[in-house]
């Protein structure tokens, strides 16, 4: 008796299931992505591929990928991919998977760099640091094509999945990548007029609530802020002491329960900073803006 074909849509109904018994929260939709790697399509076209049948090597690979998704490994890892401001980021679990959330960080960034250039009629450097897929600073740097942008990050492993994203939107010899720790580049003598950062900020104590899927599969390095999630916030405006320019603007992601935590390290270091907000799609407090003038600041005098 012949056998009948696996389609797509079988694949479908059964990689849903598998999933949600799993305890994956978007199963449907994880299944819909992880079909679509296998018979390299978009997710929309999977629903226009449903009679297809799948080959025996299409079967074994879907069934890897769904073990792996319902061991806890993200999607975006097991496709390589996430889409972020409206473009797709090779991703791997070297980098931090872009969030919804960040892109309110390039939002701003935008509306700040082009107001520091009209008013400065000179050329604005900007700093990512920590830029991790450089997802950020790679979206900056095509939004804006004037902006002189920067991308740090400590890992050279990270650094390598940004590289290969800027030669995907042909800004490899635009975006100056660096090795390094923004303690050192901040204190390098050169200075930038933006430095934007999504720094970690998950505390101690919320690093075992989160989702298996982030603890256990995404970089501690890029989650991790220490044990109050403050501690790289401290660092980089420590730096930017001296790795900012006057007048210059810090852009910063934030944990709402801690903006006000943000703004008091930040007023530490820059008393007269002002300080704004950006909310995100919650309408929660995302992003940290803080307008460091010349004008009688400490030790400067006009």
């Amino acid at each position: 008796m012949t056998r009948s074909p696996f389609l797509v849509k079988d694949a479908l109904v059964r990689g849903t299931t598998y999933l949600r018994e799993h305890g994956c929260g978007q199963a449907r939709l994880d299944a819909e992505l992880l079909i679509a790697e296998v018979i390299q399509t978009d997710r929309v076209h999977v629903y226009m591929e449903l009679e297809r049948p799948l080959t025996a090597s299409e079967q074994d690979e879907l069934r890897e990928l769904l073990v792996r998704r319902g061991r806890g490994e993200p999607t975006a890892y097991l496709c390589g991919e996430r889409e972020f401001h409206g473009r797709e980021f090779f991703v791997s679990s070297a980098v931090l998977i872009p969030r919804p959330e960040t892109e309110t960080v390039v939002e701003v960034a935008l509306h700040e760099a082009a107001a520091l250039g009209k008013d400065a009629g000179t050329t604005v450097r900007l700093l990512d640091a920590g830029t991790g897929s450089g997802c950020i600073a790679l979206t900056l740097a095509l939004e804006c094509p004037g902006l002189a942008v920067t991308a740090l990050d400590v890992s050279a492993d990270a650094l390598a999945v940004a590289r290969a994203n800027a030669e995907r939107y042909s800004l490899g010899n635009v975006v100056d990548f660096r090795e390094g720790t923004w303690e050192t580049a901040l204190r390098s003598g050169e200075q930038w007029d933006i430095i934007v950062s999504n720094p970690p900020y998950v505390t101690a104590e919320e690093w075992q609530g989160l989702d298996r899927d982030v603890r256990e599969f995404e970089p501690e390095l890029a989650l991790f802020g220490g044990e109050d999630g403050l501690g790289p916030y401290r660092e980089i405006v420590a730096g930017a002491k001296s790795g900012l320019s006057r007048p210059g603007i810090l852009v910063f992601e934030v944990d709402p329960r801690r903006y006000d935590d943000v703004a008091s390290i930040v007023l530490d270091a820059f008393p007269h900073a002002i300080i704004g907000s950006a909310v995100d799609l919650t309408d929660r407090k995302r992003v940290l803006t803080a307008r460091c003038a010349s004008l009688h600041e400490p030790g400067v005098t006009t």
